[in-house]
């Protein structure tokens, strides 16, 4: 065990369970809705006419889900006057299930966006509150190295996409017994269960809590002393606003801003293969792709997270490849997180382009399956080098909001990205060569899905050489913090050669504690 440096012991992990359980049962009933809404809404709103479409509604509840940092601020201003983040967790988990419930029988557009905005909302929250849960119970500002953040945060992210997987399974379920809409509503069923789980199994009473420094910064920003509310959020949130957090927070924003393919795939898919494919059968494409997903948080904790494992490896002759590359990712800088996860996400990104180029007439489930497998793969390794990054830099007191800020840059992020996609696309005239009228009659557009293939490569190569040009000097010059996280991944014969990283890791935790209290931002989930 390295110096100053806390492992998890096993009633620790046992009492971290009904949180990750909440995270299973609160995707799961997100996951179970998502395909039967996106057939919902692509037919009644023609988004495989014009894909923008479905561009710009995602985007928008994404803006939406990017007010986590405000539900962050609520869920630790409670925790900090002895409240539960898990009343949060129930909270948003209600606001989600009726913005589901909605959401199953909107016809209109307006309907579509208002329910739409309920569900990202209370998603939002109560993913908001699980995630202050976990950064202040494993996080760095609890005595944690990287190796030890990197497999809390595949923990979480493992349980959230084992939801997804089942959510996938019981939506081509429910697709198969029953019509989109009954399925979409019948998703809501598992969001009871998540906020049963979260009110009654979930435990906050063995985390230990710098309780006058969480007083002092309520006292801070409920001081009628101050002049104003904004000198009052000022003066609390400062330490998020200090240079080295705002150049994380950069390098998460720049990371996100490549355009992205997913919803625009998405809208080819229905629409090419939707005259084969009947609506449960997309519900199986569906879960066989959460399967990838299942993958990647376990294969960036194995490359990422264990250095005490793989770090004696270094350098030994009967090392086979594999041990050699984990042992040099393991002992690499934390800029090397974003250059090997958007490497990987570009290049499986690209596999749909099997399917553009030759769609295929027989077995669309599996080549389907496959190739959005693998891509979503590489979509979620892409996106732990962000939640890692969150979890190192939260401060005490203010874990949810702490690592929210680092997610919010990269929502607002992803947020340009789909417009920017959005944009790229209508420019490239990409959709559905003809539509169908109100009476049946077939009229040609000025679109079509040959220039998909152009588009795929340039969001691939947006996404390799962005993180390579901004990752390495952004990072480099960030904060005293984790540059402490990257020296606790040597080996212990290099340790003793470093015989003060301990000492500075405990300075820098304590010079990134608020004095104050820190500032605004955050994301919705890791998946969208």
């Amino acid at each position: 065990q390295r110096r100053g440096v806390t492992r998890p012991t096993r009633a620790e992990l046992a009492r971290h369970a009904p949180a990750l359980a909440c995270y299973f049962f609160l995707t799961l009933a997100v996951e179970s809705s998502t395909t039967p809404l996106a057939l919902v809404r692509n037919r009644a709103l023609a988004w495989d006419e014009t894909p923008e479409g479905a561009n710009r509604f995602y985007a928008f509840v994404f803006a939406v889900a990017t007010l986590k940092p405000l539900y962050a601020s609520v869920s630790d201003r409670s925790r900090a006057r002895g409240g539960t983040r898990a009343a949060h967790v129930a909270l948003g988990c209600a606001v989600a299930l009726a913005g589901a419930l909605g959401s199953s029988a909107a016809r209109t557009t307006a309907q579509t966006y208002g329910f739409g905005t309920l569900a990202s909302a209370g998603a939002a929250h109560a993913y908001a509150s699980l995630d202050g849960y976990v950064v202040e119970r494993f996080g760095g500002e609890a005595g944690r190295s990287r190796d030890e953040v990197v497999m809390a945060q595949a923990c979480a992210m493992a349980a959230r996409t084992a939801g997804s997987v089942v959510g996938d399974l019981a939506s081509a379920g429910g697709l198969a017994a029953a019509s989109a809409r009954t399925a979409a509503a019948a998703s809501g069923i598992w969001m009871l269960v998540a906020i049963a789980v979260a009110l009654v199994s979930v435990d906050e009473s063995d985390i230990s809590r710098d309780v006058d420094s969480g007083r002092e910064d309520e006292r801070k920003m409920e001081s009628r002393s101050c002049a104003s509310w904004t000198a009052r959020a000022k003066e609390a949130y400062a330490p998020l606003a200090e240079v080295d957090f705002l150049r994380c927070a950069a390098l998460v924003f720049l990371y996100r801003i490549a355009p992205t393919a997913l919803d625009t795939f998405a809208s080819y898919t229905y629409a090419v293969f939707s005259d084969r494919m009947k609506d449960y059968e997309f519900g199986l494409v569906a879960f066989f792709t959460s399967l990838g997903a299942l993958a990647a948080p376990a294969a960036f904790g194995w490359a990422f997270g264990d250095a005490s494992a793989s770090g004696s490896s270094v350098g030994e002759n009967d090392a086979g490849t594999l041990t050699k590359i984990r042992a040099l990712l393991v002992s690499s800088p934390t800029w090397m997180m974003f250059v090997f996860g958007a490497v990987v996400d570009a290049a499986l990104g690209l596999c749909r382009l099997f399917i553009v180029w030759r769609p295929p007439a027989t077995g669309a489930v599996a080549a389907l399956s496959i190739v959005n497998a693998l891509a979503i793969f590489g979509l979620r390794v892409g996106y732990m080098p962000i939640v890692t990054l969150g979890a190192i830099m939260a401060p005490q007191n203010l874990e949810a909001v702490g690592f929210a800020a680092l997610i919010f840059a990269s929502d607002v992020g992803a947020l340009v990205s789909a417009y920017v996609s959005a944009g790229v696309v209508r420019a490239l005239h990409i959709g559905a060569p003809t539509r169908t009228d109100t009476t049946g009659a077939v009229i040609p557009t000025d679109r079509s899905w040959s220039p998909l293939t152009a588009f795929l490569v340039l969001v691939a190569a947006c996404k390799i050489i962005i993180p390579c040009v901004s990752a390495p000097p952004l990072l480099s010059s960030a904060s005293r913090r984790l540059r402490a996280a990257d020296f606790s991944l040597l080996p212990a014969d290099a340790d003793r050669s470093h015989a003060t990283v301990d000492d500075a890791a405990r300075d820098s935790n304590a010079s990134t504690r608020p004095s104050s209290s820190p500032f605004d931002l955050a994301s919705p989930s890791a998946e969208l």
